[in-house]
This record gives structure tokens, sequence and C-alpha cells, in this order.
């Protein structure tokens, strides 16, 4: 019988002969570097669509500021301020006193009406479409109770 022999390799020296046996190996530092710059360039829109890319290029410097937004710095990031009415990403935009996309309006609802509110983005206020397109807009109606029991 022979005897089983061990070896005892410093870790480095482990690390560096498996690096050479498996051609697939990505050490930690390599791939942080590769998540890194995956992610650095995703925003990069020249990357992936040069048409795209130049449309960019022609739109106003201040397209991405919204003059009816206020930035509050905690939770939400930030918010409608009331009585504006402003141009945003060439889309007229208008909030009512109570700081809302919407018409204006007592707060006091009138009788046999329904009030319902929509949470969410910018994306479910619509906040680059004109009001008439928003998905609020098309259930607004007025409702007032005619049956008799």
């Amino acid at each position: 019988m022979f005897a089983q022999l061990y070896f005892y390799y410093p870790p480095a020296l482990a690390n560096a002969v498996n690096q050479l046996r498996n051609p697939y190996f990505v050490s930690a530092r390599d791939e942080e570097m590769l998540t890194r710059g995956y992610y650095e360039d995703l925003g990069d829109v020249a990357r992936f669509n040069p048409q795209l890319a130049e449309l960019y290029k022609g739109q106003p410097a201040d397209w991405n500021r919204n003059w009816a937004v206020h930035r509050t710095g905690g939770f939400p990031a930030q918010e409608l301020l009331p009585s504006r009415r402003v141009m945003a990403k060439g889309v007229a935009l208008t909030t009512n006193r109570w700081a809302m996309r919407d018409r204006e309006y007592e707060q006091a609802k009138p009788e046999g009406t329904y009030r319902f509110a929509l949470l969410g983005s910018s994306h479910a206020m619509g906040g680059v479409v004109a009001a008439s397109g928003s998905y609020g807009r098309p259930g607004r109606r007025s409702r007032t109770s005619t049956s008799t029991a």
C-alpha cells in the first residue's frame, strides 16, 4: 500500500494555481470592475441607440427642470407646488391650490360626489402628457343619485 500524501499550499499560491487551471475564473476585484463598468454605462444612451442620443442632444438645457416641483430633501423626494402653471418637458403642467394636478375645486365635496385619489410616481400623474391625456382623467364624471328607494 502506498501512503497518501497531503500538501499544504499558502492561500495566495493556491489561488494562483486555481486561476491557471480554470479559464473562467474571475477574481473578486475583476468581478467588481466588470459590475461597476456595466452599471456606469447603462445611462449612456449613445452606446445603445445613436438616434435617441441625437434627440437628447437637441433638448433644451432646462429639459429636466420642472418649476412646479419642490425637492423636499426627505420622503417623498419631491412634491408639487400649489397654484402653478408651467411648461415641463414641452407640456403644460398646472396645479391647483391644493398642489394637485387637477382643476380648482372646493375642499368640501358637493352632495352626490365621489372622489378618488390616484397615488404614484410622475408616470401615474402623467407628468409628460397633457392633462387630458393622463389616465386619471377619463374616469372623471359628475355623478348624482337618481335612484328612488
